[in-house]
């Protein structure tokens, strides 16, 4: 028999995190009476996802940081003790392409069309905000696996590329190059980024230092003199 019965009382039990929460009863196949924590990490299971919970499903959910997070309930081990609640799936259970995303990088909150890009492995041309100057720059990034690393476990996420700074600029071409996509203070949408980086043309309208609007095609072209890849106004 199972059964739901979501309550707001006490935990009294040695389950992490223990304060007044909502609760959702429930008998294992063996009868053994359980229950489990309707909220994990901000989400609240619907209806629906409580009966799948329960029938012994996977759900995939999203929260306020991370999208597609798969997982089921299971019991758990916590500072020493055993607790019944929501598991997600490993990390190395997943592939680029359903792993957990993250819904923010670096203050850069991610399009549908920015996360699908990621996940067929491409990089993904950010601006970024440097902490002391607080300027623009550029960095390539791309989604992937980072292994275990001290207290940190394995897990899927944004992987910056701050490495291409050090490499000069011939060795890279439009599509791989590091740029800043901004000009006349606008930040171009990826669409046209992904245009220029194609060798073609964007169309742009701006305004001059003298408030004068103007319109130009943009080009994206390496500039020996400096030795760097830049946008270039074409009048």
């Amino acid at each position: 028999m199972t059964f739901l019965l979501p309550t707001q009382q006490s935990s009294g039990t040695s389950e992490p995190d223990n304060y007044d929460a909502e609760y959702v009863h429930m008998c294992l196949p063996n009868g053994e009476a359980v229950r489990f924590k309707r909220v994990w990490s901000g989400y609240r299971f619907t209806d629906r996802e409580i009966e799948l919970l329960i029938a012994g499903y996977d759900i995939r959910i999203k929260t306020a940081y991370t999208d597609g997070i798969t997982g089921s309930l299971e019991w758990q081990e916590h500072n020493g003790h055993e607790y019944f609640g929501f598991a997600p799936w490993d990390a190395a259970g997943h592939d680029r392409k359903d792993a957990p995303f993250p819904i923010q990088w670096n203050g850069h909150n991610f399009t549908e069309e920015e996360q699908q890009l990621l996940r067929r492995g491409e990089k993904l041309l950010l601006v970024c905000q440097s902490n002391r100057s607080l300027t623009p720059y550029a960095v390539n990034v791309s989604f992937g696996f980072i292994p275990e690393n001290g207290p940190y476990p394995a897990r899927w996420g944004i992987i910056p590329h701050f490495e291409e700074f050090d490499q000069p600029a011939e060795d890279f071409t439009r599509e791989t190059c590091v740029f800043l996509p901004i000009f006349s203070g606008k930040t171009l949408p990826l669409r046209d980024i992904e245009q220029l980086r194609k060798g073609k043309s964007v169309p742009f309208s701006g305004l001059s230092r003298n408030g004068r609007p103007f319109r130009c095609r943009l080009t994206l072209e390496l500039d020996e003199t400096t030795s760097r890849w830049r946008l270039t106004p074409n009048f």
